[in-house]
């Protein structure tokens, strides 16, 4: 006789033990937990995420930024049995000046729905140290480009902890909310590459100058926002300021397109950035394609656009005729 098929399936859950923790070490998330599962459980796939909360968990859905997660198989056991999972993941850490409650979620998966089983709190509230902002900030337009400014960028990290590539960006969202470029919310308007800065120390009076692409019609809150480039999540949003002042868009009145436009002059309003483009966005560049826009991402960051001479696959020819195209 079969002992598993002849038994009940028990109908205790599966809950995080006595013994869990985590630690965050630059962008790696270290995560360990005791897992308390009763016999006969049938298994199947889980989850354990841990959870950046601005309010303390009172059950339910979970809310904040889930800072990292490992996806486990669980055994079935005839007896009680401890499951343990001790793992190391990325960690997507949330944006600075805010203090979080951390928690550890147990979660089963079951296709494309999740049920939450068992939560753990932490009392420490977390402030993750990450670039930020410091001092006064601004922007100034000039026609079609913007001049963006800050008093300082410091990176508040440990010595050894020295930041990604940074990037200081222009975002409109509608008024009354955040631009969220993580999860396709707001326009970015401009955006300038900054060198990493080693943990400890900082990058004062800065004035970047960038292309400035206008929003769609409508009333626009601007922000700027300090994003840093992670191996795992590409650019992520560290620290933010928002303008008081409005921005407006008035809707333009239909014209009629004529029947051909120099490309020239569309340069301005359809130009890249080979710092902070995406592949997509460089191979829709007329006279690139998807294999030399994933070259130019391999050689960044560049001093000029003349540095895409050393980008294989583009010669001159190819560089004068892409020029009014792109920007740095």
């Amino acid at each position: 006789m079969n002992l598993i098929s002849s038994v009940r399936r028990s109908e205790q859950p599966v809950q995080i033990g006595s013994r869990h923790g985590y630690r965050i070490d630059g962008d790696l998330a270290h995560l360990n937990a005791e897992l308390s599962v009763p016999p006969y459980h049938p298994g199947g796939s889980w989850a354990l995420e841990l959870w950046a909360s601005p309010q303390a968990h009172q059950g339910g859905e979970l809310s904040g930024v889930k800072v990292s997660e490992v996806q486990f198989a669980l055994p079935t056991p005839l007896v009680p049995h401890t499951h343990r999972v001790e793992v190391q993941a990325p960690a997507r850490l949330p944006e600075q000046g805010v203090a979080h409650t951390m928690l550890l979620a147990l979660v089963e998966l079951d296709g494309s729905a999740r049920r939450v089983h068992d939560v753990a709190r932490y009392p420490a509230l977390e402030t993750f140290p990450a670039p930020r902002l410091e001092g006064a900030v601004g922007y100034q337009l000039r026609g079609h480009d913007v001049a963006l400014t800050a008093e300082a960028v410091s990176n508040p990290r440990a010595p050894s902890n020295r930041s990604g590539t940074l990037s200081l960006e222009l975002w409109a969202a509608p008024q009354g909310c955040e631009a969220a470029p993580e999860t396709g919310g707001g326009v970015c308007l401009a955006a300038a590459q900054l060198e990493p800065i080693a943990g400890g120390e900082s990058a004062r009076e800065l004035e970047c100058h960038a292309v400035f692409q206008e929003p769609p019609p409508g009333l626009f809150t601007l922000q700027l926002l300090l994003r840093e480039w992670t191996q795992a999540f590409g650019y992520l949003t560290r620290d933010r300021r928002s303008f008081e002042l409005p921005y407006r868009v008035q809707a333009k009145p239909a014209a009629r397109a004529p029947e051909s436009v120099p490309p020239a002059s569309l340069a301005r309003s359809r130009v890249v950035s080979i710092q902070t483009a995406s592949v997509e966005e460089l191979a829709r560049v007329k006279g690139l394609n998807l294999k030399i826009a994933k070259e130019i991402v391999k050689a960044r960051p560049f001093a000029s656009v003349d540095d895409l001479l050393r980008v294989h696959g583009i010669g001159r020819k190819t560089l004068d005729k892409i020029r009014g195209w792109i920007t740095l």
